[in-house]
C-alpha cells in the first residue's frame, strides 16, 4: 500500500510535496469553492473526510466514487428498461361505446350517401297519399314528388348561410312539407314550385320541427271538410271520428270545430247608390215589395236591407226592383240584387244536441246574428243568448274545420339535398367505424390474455 504523508506547509507550497502527497489544507480551502462542478460542491455526497483518506487512500476513494456512478447508471438503465403499463380496458370500452352511438346517429346520412343520384319518381302527392298510403318506405331516399303548395302560409327559416322556405304540401295536410333553400343574395319572388326533388326525412328529425310547430299553433290554419249532415246529428257526443259527405270518416282533434250553416227565411237586398238617389228612395223601393224588412248600415257602394222574402218569390222581387233601371251584374253601385242570406255558427263537435225540431248549441264566441222576428211590417233582430236554438229544417250543411298541426311522424322533402352532399358524413362514418373496430379488437386481445 502506498504511504501518504501530510505536509504542514502553506496551501500553495508544492515544492516539499512528494509523489502521492495530498495537501489537506488546500482541499479544505476548496470546500467553499462556488464554482459549479468544483470539488467543493456538496462534499458530503462523496463522503470525503480525513479518515477515508487515511484508511483507503486516494486510489480507494476514487474507486469508491466510480462504483457509485456505475450503480447509479445501472439503476437508470433498469428504470428505462422497465416495461410500460398496458392501457386500461376501460378506455377501450368507453371509445367503443361512444363509437357505436356515433355510428347509429350517423347511419341515416351514411346510407343516404350510398343512394343512387337519380331520384325516384313518386308522381303527384294526391295519388301517392290516397287510401291511407304514406311516404314511410321512402325515408332517407332521393325522390321527386309533385304537390300543391300552401302559398298563403309559406314561411322561411334563416340560417347563417341561406334562407330555407318551408311550404306545406296541401295534399298531406300537416304531415308533408317541402324545405326549399335559397341564397340570401337571391331576390325574393312569389313563384312557388310544385315539384320537389330532394331527400325525404321525418319532420321530427328536421332542425325546424319545433319552430314549425309553434308557427302553425299561432297561425291556427284550418282545413274545411264537408260532413254528412244526418250522420253528424246521429253521432254520439264525444265521437272521435265523424262521417264525411263522400262516405268516409275523418278524425276529430281537440281543437277542431264544427261549422253549422243555416238557410233562414230572410233574403239580403242590395240597392246600388248609382241607381237610388238616397237611403229614403231605397227604403221606399223595398217597402213597395210588401215584405217585412229592416235597414242595415249602408256601404260605400250600396244600401243594405234584410227582407223576409220566401225563397220561391225572390226571383220576382229581383225583377221588380230592377224595373226601369240599367242592369249591370258586375258593378254593385248599379241596379238591385236579391241574394240568399245564409248564417253560420261554430260549435265544438260534442256540444250540439237535437232537441225536438230544433238544434241547440252554445253561442260561445260567435258574432253571427241569430236572425229576426216579425213585428208589424218590420224585422227586429233577436238578442244573443247563451244557448242557441234554431230550426233543424234550416240546417243545410255541416263542415269540420280541422286545425292544421305539424305531425312529428310526417315528412319533409329537403329540396336540393342529393346523395353526393353527404360525402363528408360518409367518410366520417367510416373513420369512426375504424376507430371503434380497433378498440374492440384491443378488448378481445386483452380478454384472451387475461383468460390465458
Amino acid at each position: 500500500m502506498a504511504r501518504h504523508t501530510v505536509s504542514k506547509d502553506g496551501p500553495n507550497d508544492t515544492s516539499a510535496r512528494g509523489p502521492g502527497e495530498v495537501d489537506l489544507e488546500a482541499l479544505a480551502a476548496q470546500d467553499d469553492d462556488p464554482t459549479p462542478g468544483g470539488p467543493g460542491v456538496e462534499a458530503d455526497e462523496a463522503a470525503l473526510d480525513l479518515s477515508d483518506l487515511d484508511r483507503e487512500g486516494v486510489d480507494g476513494v476514487v474507486a469508491r466514487l466510480s462504483r457509485s456512478d456505475a450503480a447509479s447508471e445501472a439503476e437508470d438503465a433498469a428504470v428505462l428498461k422497465k416495461p410500460r403499463r398496458p392501457r386500461s380496458p376501460v378506455v377501450s370500452i368507453i371509445v367503443v361505446a361512444f363509437g357505436v352511438y356515433l355510428l347509429g346517429s350517423m347511419w341515416g346520412d351514411f346510407r343516404y350517401w350510398l343512394r343512387s343520384s337519380t331520384p325516384l319518381e313518386l308522381g303527384h302527392a294526391s295519388t301517392l297519399l290516397q287510401d291511407g298510403r304514406t311516404l314511410d318506405p321512402y325515408v332517407d331516399q332521393y325522390v321527386a314528388l309533385e304537390g300543391t303548395p300552401d302559398v298563403q302560409h309559406a314561411t322561411r327559416l334563416s340560417t347563417k348561410e341561406q334562407f330555407v322556405g318551408y311550404l306545406r304540401v296541401t295534399e298531406g295536410q300537416g304531415g308533408l312539407f317541402a324545405a326549399v333553400p335559397r341564397p340570401k343574395e337571391q331576390a325574393i319572388t312569389n313563384n312557388f314550385e310544385g315539384r320537389y326533388v330532394g331527400r325525404v326525412r321525418r319532420v321530427r328529425d328536421d332542425r325546424a320541427y319545433q319552430w314549425l310547430t309553434e308557427f302553425y299553433s299561432n297561425e291556427r290554419i284550418t282545413i274545411t271538410v264537408d260532413l254528412d249532415r244526418d250522420g253528424v246529428l246521429a253521432a254520439e257526443a264525444g265521437a272521435e271520428a265523424l262521417p264525411t259527405a263522400d262516405g268516409k270518416t275523418v278524425k276529430v282533434g281537440p281543437r277542431d270545430e264544427l261549422r253549422l250553416v243555416f238557410e233562414g227565411p230572410d233574403a239580403r237586398v242590395q240597392l246600388g247608390k248609382s241607381s237610388f238617389s238616397d237611403a229614403a228612395a231605397a227604403e221606399r223601393a223595398v217597402a213597395a215589395l210588401g215584405y217585412p224588412f229592416v235597414a242595415l248600415e249602408p256601404t260605400g257602394s250600396f244600401f243594405r236591407f234584410v227582407v223576409r222574402i220566401p225563397p220561391a218569390e225572390r226571383s220576382r222581387a229581383h225583377q221588380v226592383l230592377n224595373t226601369g233601371l240599367v242592369a249591370d251584374n258586375t258593378d254593385p253601385k248599379v241596379g238591385a240584387f236579391v241574394l240568399d242570406l245564409p248564417t253560420s255558427f261554430s260549435a265544438a263537435p260534442g256540444s250540439i244536441a237535437v232537441d225536438g225540431d230544433s238544434l241547440a248549441f252554445p253561442y260561445g264566441s260567435n258574432t253571427t246574428s241569430l236572425g229576426y222576428d216579425v213585428k208589424g211590417d218590420r224585422l227586429v233582430e233577436r238578442r244573443p243568448a247563451a244557448q242557441v236554438r234554431l230550426p233543424l229544417a234550416e240546417l243545410t250543411s255541416v263542415r269540420l274545420e280541422q286545425v292544421v298541426t305539424v305531425d312529428p311522424d310526417g315528412f319533409v322533402i329537403a329540396v336540393g339535398e342529393d346523395p353526393s352532399s353527404q360525402l363528408q358524413a360518409g367518410i366520417l362514418w367510416l373513420l369512426v367505424l375504424a376507430i371503434a373496430g380497433a378498440n374492440a379488437a384491443s378488448l378481445v386481445l386483452w380478454w384472451r390474455r387475461r383468460a390465458g
